[in-house]
């Protein structure tokens, strides 16, 4: 589970709550940075979710201000380049929000004034500290018992994981209770739902959640908050899936994991308009990658995977580029601005696009990575294990 992945999960959760008057100045200092930097903001209008970019200059002191009008309570992403540890997420909590930190240190930035981007701070710092560590604990027992990290699930899980997963377990559902900000407690909400989803992809997590455990919490959620804006658009999150998570609890014994699914067939408009049938690209390894030109972490992504597709696309691999846009303007003009050289498809019917309803998208960026014969054999590859993923195979 990738938190830049769940952090967009987040964002598609939320929506205005309070009063009606949510105007707000972001002010700060940043060393060892010039130029432009941005703030994108999180807009929900009719359950439906879009970015939109403010830029500001940074002076020669490193000083920067943003006075941003607005009627919602959201999530913002300050951001001074495209790179995934290039970006602090906060709340307008409050109407003023001062932040200070080294662009080449994201872990020195510090925000005052915000409690509650105080603490999705803390919680995006826990929980990429837990996997960190526990990726440490898998390369460890990898070694010693000559195995690929991938076939470390069928082993007994060492006591340091079980630790570590219970520790995860504990911590998360501290912050759930303590929660004030119906906010923070959606954050959680969507960390264990962002684990249970991604549990089909047959890796060891940093932490043991069952459907029943999140649907509890989602019960109490409701009971305390029956009224939250926040509500309708997370349970139709974890409805829209619902059906995906049963088959994959179903199945996951460990002869039926083994099974790698097929990747179903569809077929939509390219750039110029002529329908693509997904299936025309068997016989090679694809990535198929969700994405759209307003999502921030989706730019973000977007350097990793040129590089990795410049590295193999001689090596019998493409990426296969699906847009949730619903402006064909802004789609192209973020493919020649990204340097996506790659085939791109889109229906631009947003999140109603045939595509997002096949594969029940409810958060981007999300990709899957399929074989010659048309498996899906991984997801959510993010930042540098595209390629490492695409190093172990495609030898």
């Amino acid at each position: 589970m990738k938190l830049i992945t769940l952090l967009c999960a987040i964002s598609l959760l939320t929506a205005c709550q309070g009063t009606p008057n949510h105007d707000f100045t972001l002010k700060g200092t940043i060393k060892n940075w010039k130029g432009s930097i941005d703030l994108i903001g999180n807009i929900t209008t009719n359950g439906k979710t879009k970015d939109t970019m403010y830029t500001t200059i940074v002076d020669a002191n490193g000083n920067f201000k943003f006075d941003i009008k607005t009627q919602e309570e959201d999530l913002y992403i300050l951001q001074w380049d495209q790179s995934k540890d290039a970006s602090i997420y906060l709340i307008n909590d409050v109407p003023n929000i001062t932040i200070e930190g080294d662009a080449r240190d994201k872990k020195s930035f510090v925000i005052k004034n915000s409690n509650t981007s105080n603490t999705l701070l803390e919680i995006e710092s826990f929980v990429s500290n837990q996997e960190l560590l526990l990726k440490k604990y898998i390369d460890s027992i990898a070694a010693s018992i000559k195995l690929p990290t991938k076939n470390i699930v069928e082993n007994d899980y060492t006591l340091k994981i079980k630790t570590l997963q219970a520790n995860t377990k504990t911590k998360l559902l501290e912050y759930y209770h303590k929660a004030n900000d119906p906010f923070i407690k959606i954050a959680v909400l969507g960390t264990m739902y962002d684990i249970l989803r991604n549990y089909y992809d047959n890796a060891v997590q940093i932490i043991n959640i069952d459907k029943k455990e999140l649907l509890a919490l989602l019960e109490e959620f409701i009971k305390k908050y029956p009224n939250n804006k926040y509500l309708p658009l997370l349970t139709k999150s974890i409805e829209r899936n619902e059906d995906t998570l049963q088959q994959y609890e179903n199945k996951l014994s460990k002869k039926e994991a083994a099974a790698k699914p097929l990747l179903p067939s569809f077929s939509l408009p390219n750039t110029e308009g002529k329908i693509i049938s997904i299936d025309a690209f068997k016989g090679q390894y694809f990535l198929l990658d969700f994405w759209a030109s307003w999502c921030g972490p989706c730019r973000q992504e977007n350097p990793y995977l040129v590089k990795a597709f410049n590295r193999f696309k001689n090596k019998n691999f493409t990426i296969v580029g699906v847009s949730l846009d619903d402006d064909k303007d802004a789609w192209l003009n973020a493919i020649t601005k990204d340097n996506l050289t790659w085939t791109h498809l889109s229906d631009l019917k947003g999140w109603e696009s045939q595509a997002a309803q096949l594969f029940h998208i409810n958060a981007i960026p999300f990709n899957l990575l399929v074989d010659p014969q048309g498996n899906i054999i991984a997801s959510e590859l993010r930042g540098e294990m595209l390629e490492q993923k695409l190093e172990e195979i495609l030898k």
